[in-house]
């Protein structure tokens, strides 16, 4: 699978997730892919090494408004949670 960020065409070598927007999952409880009353799930994104979050925010969940990829350099414009063992890196 190719990278995510926007006319990049480089093979994707990282995911991470992010919480589904108030729109996607609307759109997936509409086509019968998540039942009716569903509020949270959860989007897989596909970077490159140049377009991808660093290391240690590909562990968390990122906020459903991240705009990652293109997030160059590990920048991306939301605070992943991050699993209990992960807490250091807040």
């Amino acid at each position: 699978m190719s990278c995510q960020a926007p006319e990049c065409p480089t093979p994707a070598t990282w995911s991470w997730e992010r919480a589904a927007t108030p729109a996607e999952l609307a759109e997936w409880i509409g086509s019968g892919d998540l039942p009716p009353g569903t509020t949270e799930a959860r989007v897989t994104k596909l970077a490159c090494d140049e377009h991808a979050p660093d290391a240690h925010r590909r562990t968390g969940l990122h906020e459903s408004t991240c705009t990652a990829p293109p997030a160059t350099e590990g920048v991306c414009n939301c605070t992943p949670t991050y699993p209990e063992n992960n807490a250091q890196f807040d």
